[in-house]
């Protein structure tokens, strides 16, 4: 009874990872962009009604990238990952406003958001090494 047991239990165990294996293979997507004009976009998120969000990425350089400067007091030079906006015209709606990228100078990741309207200081940046 007890090696009918053994054998049922690594037989279930078996299956289970045959139908995990399958489901880890189906789930393997993602994007490849040409580093030039293409680029996601979720449209406006207003319908969420949510003031605060995560956002995650996940990546491979398998290039050197271009910079992109964040603006006055900003990152002068980073490759950006997640971005919205950008540097366009310091204390203005044209900033950016959060910023998630790789320093092309020191191939570290680095980071940037401004300040909003009825923030402390509206415009200004804030970039992080």
């Amino acid at each position: 009874m007890k090696s009918t047991f053994t054998f049922l239990k690594a037989f279930l165990s078996f299956l289970l990872l045959l139908s995990f294996e399958n489901k880890i293979a189906i789930a393997q997507y993602g994007l490849s962009l040409n580093g030039t004009n293409q680029y996601v976009t979720f449209g406006s998120a207003s319908a969420l009604g949510s003031t605060t969000f995560t956002l995650e990425c996940w990546f491979y350089k398998s290039g050197t990238g271009v910079g992109a400067s964040t603006g006055s007091g900003g990152i002068t030079s980073g490759i950006p990952l997640i971005a919205k906006g950008r540097g366009e015209a310091d204390g203005s709606n044209l900033d950016m406003n959060y910023f998630l990228g790789i320093n092309s100078s020191t191939n570290v990741l680095c980071a940037d958001f401004e300040e909003g309207t009825g923030q402390a200081s509206p415009g200004l940046n804030h970039p992080v090494y």
